[in-house]
């Protein structure tokens, strides 16, 4: 599975952001200015598009994601990366 989520929509993203920063459902709805219902709606629509069950499995594919992307970086730049530019590279594939 591919780090970049283009079939997801923009709201499903930030959703999906809040999710990964640890957020109940109560607290993204607060955030984004809608009901929880809403964002129940969005987790739902998320996992069925992602083919996963719960966030540990999201966490999982991003997992996996991430080792090959942190050793695509390492081997073509192995002086000049850190793990801060391996990490800011990966969120923006992810969600951008």
């Amino acid at each position: 599975m591919s780090t970049q989520f283009p079939h997801l929509s923009a709201r499903e993203i930030e959703v999906l952001k809040e999710l990964l920063k640890g957020h109940n459902n109560q607290t993204i709805a607060s955030t984004l200015y809608v009901a929880p219902s809403t964002i129940k709606a969005h987790r739902k629509s998320i996992y069925r598009k992602l083919r996963v069950h719960n966030i540990q499995e999201i966490f999982a594919l991003l997992a996996r994601d991430t080792t090959e992307i942190t050793f695509t970086i390492t081997i073509r730049n192995p002086d000049h990366v850190t793990f801060e530019k391996i990490f800011t590279r990966l969120s923006r594939s992810i969600f951008e």
